[in-house]
């Protein structure tokens, strides 16, 4: 059987006909609906590019993937501008799919979900953050968070990243109503994590320079927190600890966190790795570090503290979405909270053992997010879908 999936990817396509993402939603990444579907036909922005534009990007396009482009519209201008190719287009993208998983939020998914639902479709979404927060455009955060209420209440499945945070404010039909053979909730992460990529508890006694890390894939705007992280490397610094951070990831406001930190009088203890794109750099760099924050303002379940986790990182991070799941209570806070985060980090530099406790801590909490865990409660949530539409 072939699904539909509408996701909120940026897909390129060279001469060639292949396909290309820069992050995330490489071929890995579909492969969880090809354990369940026999093919899926992927609804997401794409266009036309060079082969010089997707140099380091990711291949997406494989055995029983197909694509059904979506205009490459971005912001509201352009929306507009291509609104009428995104309005006929929504129409097609349902032609001849007998079910549909829709991840949610995306603002393409508006155009194209009431299709799904208009002609009774069988289908899922899979809430993988909260609009309410992600977006900082008052009116589309508005018709988001609208959307995904009335979403989370029509969809036969509702699958969260999150195991309680979101499933609260947007709650499924199941939960209001009662479970059935047509209205289902599940949790799990997005993130693709191997066995292989749990590493060891990390050891502690003796140091004295401490390197934090933080990651975004694009350092575009400041809603993960870098000028917070920038200010806590100098309260420390002031105190007499000898730290530095290491930003993971690239964007047109890197220029102006490294003025930021200029400015500051701490620029040598600033560095920026630049754009990484496999997830096998991004593990080297983070195991290279000692400490990971992510002061972020808005979240689902993030990949990025998982994955940090997994390389055995103590973790200090803001208290939004599911991230109290996954950190130490203790060690969340309000996201702008600098003295905060200062004061937790002071505290796990100057007591090892707590360190090494916190190391620990983080191995077993990734253990519970590798590809086998997520992909048994995925198969269910796809296997139901499947059902619905063989009936």
């Amino acid at each position: 059987m072939k699904a539909l999936v509408v996701a909120d990817a940026h897909l390129y396509k060279t001469p060639d006909g292949k396909v290309w993402t820069k992050t995330i939603y490489g071929n890995d990444f579909w492969q969880r609906y090809l354990e369940v579907f026999d093919s899926i036909d992927i609804a997401a922005r794409m266009c036309e590019s060079s082969y010089e534009e997707v140099k380091g990007f990711l291949r997406v396009d494989g055995d029983n993937i197909s694509f059904k482009p979506m205009p490459m519209a971005r912001g509201g201008k352009e929306y507009i501008k291509h609104l009428p190719q995104i309005l006929k287009r929504a129409r097609e993208v349902t032609k001849d799919e007998v079910c549909a998983i829709v991840r949610l939020p995306s603002i393409i998914a508006t155009f194209i979900y009431p299709h799904i639902v208009k002609q009774k479709i069988p289908h899922g979404i899979e809430v993988v953050a909260n609009p309410n927060e992600t977006f900082s455009n008052p009116v589309i955060r508005r018709i988001l968070t609208s959307q995904l209420k009335k979403a989370a209440q029509t969809a036969n499945g509702a699958a969260y990243v999150t195991q309680f945070a979101l499933q609260k404010q947007y709650p499924s039909y199941a939960s209001t109503h009662g479970a059935d053979n047509d209205h289902f909730e599940e949790y799990y992460s997005s993130i693709t994590l191997s066995p292989e990529r749990i590493g060891k508890p990390k050891r502690y006694e003796g140091k004295e320079k401490f390197s934090l890390v933080h990651t975004s894939n694009s350092i575009s705007h400041d809603e993960k927190g870098h000028s917070v992280v920038i200010k806590v490397i100098k309260a420390l610094r002031d105190k007499g600890y000898d730290v530095e951070v290491n930003f993971i990831g690239d964007g047109s406001m890197r220029p102006t966190f490294e003025k930021m930190s200029e400015d500051l009088g701490i620029g040598n203890y600033v560095h920026f790795t630049g754009w990484l794109s496999s997830s096998d750099e991004v593990a080297r760099v983070l195991s290279e570090n000692d400490i990971f924050i992510f002061p972020s303002i808005s979240e689902g379940l993030p990949r990025s503290v998982i994955e940090a986790m997994a390389v055995g990182l103590p973790c200090v991070a803001s208290n939004v979405g599911g991230i109290p799941e996954l950190v130490t209570e203790e060690y969340v806070f309000d996201p702008k909270d600098v003295d905060g985060f200062a004061s937790a980090i002071e505290k796990l530099i100057t007591h090892p053992k707590l360190m090494d406790e916190e190391s620990l801590r983080s191995i077993q909490k990734a253990s519970e997010y590798t590809t086998p865990v997520l992909q048994s409660r995925r198969n269910a949530f796809y296997s139901k879908i499947r059902d619905l539409a063989n009936n």
